[in-house]
């Protein structure tokens, strides 16, 4: 556990002497992937549940203005106590992000996607904010580290509103 810290630390640090500078010009695309881990609570008006969610997602856009991209999301979440054989989660989304621009290889971002999510209790639709920072390694590929939390609204599923806390996710992008 602290080695990966220090190589985080180590590649944030270092790595804008070494890298290039992302593209994120309009017409550039993006795709990536991420591994997640959230807090659940089954309901928000009682914070009770202690449930911890492993998850994994996609995601792909353009760039249609400079630093602006519309985004599409896929995920699929499961509960760690489960076995994943419970509560499994699948989810679309879309919605934009907007990165940051700096001098350097690091480019803090914000994303907000609005969802539609299935469970095996049925349909509820939300949003999803995140917030992130894309370590470039090069001009086409990054490292993707953040945070997200999720908040659903039941459709035809039982129960009611709930809210996920966004442990943290590491991924990777790539832009062409």
């Amino acid at each position: 556990m602290i080695r990966s810290k220090l190589l985080m630390i180590a590649l944030i640090c270092c790595n804008p002497i070494f890298a290039q500078r992302l593209d994120l010009s309009p017409g550039v695309m993006t795709a990536g992937g991420q591994a997640m881990l959230k807090y659940h609570s089954d309901d928000i008006a009682s914070w009770s549940g202690s449930n911890i969610s492993l998850g994994i997602a996609t995601t792909w856009g353009f760039f249609v203005i400079k630093d602006l991209a519309v985004v599409f999301d896929l995920n699929l979440t499961g509960q760690l106590s489960s076995g994943f054989d419970k509560n499994r989660r699948y989810q679309f989304g879309s919605g934009a992000l907007y990165a940051i621009e700096t001098d350097t290889n690091l480019r803090p971002y914000f994303q907000l996607l609005a969802h539609g999510a299935y469970v095996e209790s049925g349909w509820s639709w939300g949003f999803s904010p995140s917030l992130g920072l894309l370590v470039g390694l090069s001009e086409q590929v990054a490292l993707d580290f953040g945070i997200n939390s999720r908040f659903d609204f039941a459709i035809s599923r039982q129960g009611t509103t709930q809210i996920d806390m966004g442990a943290g996710y590491v991924g990777i992008r790539a832009f062409f």
